[in-house]
Parts: C-alpha cells; sequence; structure tokens
C-alpha cells in the first residue's frame, strides 16, 4: 500500500494485506486518517530499545509475520515496554510484547473460546486462570499502520495480567 502524507507530502508504503484505517506517518510522526486524509495529531516515534522495524518479517513456528505497529506503553513514571503488531499473510494477528529483553509471544483468544466464571477467574481451553495483576498503563510513542483507530489505542487503558491456577 501506498500513502502520501497530507501534513509532509512524504510517501508512507508498505505491502500489507489489510485496509489501512490509520497510520503514522514514517517521517513526520503524524497520525494520518486514511478515509479523510487529514492529521489528527503528532506522535512520539519509538526509539528506546525497539529492535523490530515496521515491515520487517520473520518467522515464529511455521508462520512468517510482518511487523504492521509498535507500540511503546508506560506504566507510572520510569516502566516501558515494547508491543510489535504483527500480521501473518492470512492476515491473522499476533503480537509480541518486550520488557528489559523478557520476549512474550500472545495470539488474540476468540471470545466463543473464554469462558469467566466470575471477575478473579476465567477458563480457557479446560484450564482455569485466575487474576493476577491490573495496571493503568498509557501509550509512550506510536508508529506504524492499523486497520482499527489509533484513538481506542492510544487512550489510557488498563493492562491485566491472569496466570495459571
Amino acid at each position: 500500500m501506498h500513502y502520501v502524507c497530507p501534513a509532509c507530502d512524504s510517501e508512507n508504503k508498505l505491502d500489507l494485506t489489510f485496509p489501512v484505517r490509520e497510520y503514522v506517518c514514517q517521517t513526520c510522526s503524524h497520525l494520518i486518517d486514511v478515509a479523510l486524509n487529514n492529521h489528527a495529531r503528532h506522535l512520539k516515534v519509538p526509539t528506546e530499545n525497539v529492535v523490530l522495524d515496521i515491515g520487517q518479517k520473520g518467522k515464529i513456528g511455521d508462520t512468517e509475520y510482518t511487523v504492521t505497529a509498535i507500540i511503546v506503553r508506560k506504566y507510572g513514571s520510569s516502566i516501558f515496554w515494547r508491543e510489535y503488531y504483527l500480521k501473518d499473510s492470512k492476515g491473522n494477528d499476533a503480537f509480541l510484547s518486550e520488557s528489559d529483553g523478557h520476549w512474550v509471544f500472545l495470539i488474540p483468544i476468540p471470545a466463543d473460546d473464554f469462558k469467566s466464571k466470575d471477575s478473579q477467574i476465567a477458563t480457557y481451553a479446560g484450564r482455569n486462570y485466575r487474576w493476577y495483576e491490573t495496571s493503568q498503563c498509557s501509550i509512550h510513542a506510536a508508529a506504524g499502520f492499523l486497520m482499527k483507530s489509533w484513538i481506542s489505542v492510544l487512550l489510557p487503558t488498563k493492562n491485566t495480567s491472569m496466570e495459571p491456577v
């Protein structure tokens, strides 16, 4: 896909298999709405400890993924981690989350496969998980292409962790 930034006239291109709704210009870092062809806001560029690039390809298991977006999340005043948004050739989503050299590979769980007993216990694939932690976090920096609105991604969120019982 090929996009020209309305803020700085720079070319932004990446071979993608999904329709882009918004992207962050690679040159001026403005958030661009593709349908309206306008810039909504300026974002910080993810630079610290970022080890993958937008458009970079790699294999996890037998599946090849392309990095389509990078978000640096922040907790408190000094805790940061990086989230790499991935797509495979079939359009399936996956994510790599990295903090201090520790990596986690994540895939979305279909809502019908996830059963909640209450707010503290959940069941997935016949195994029980308990609530471990919920923490407020915000977006420190972002880059790349998304098929959904960045606004929902950029709002402060709660990060919830669960562990097997």
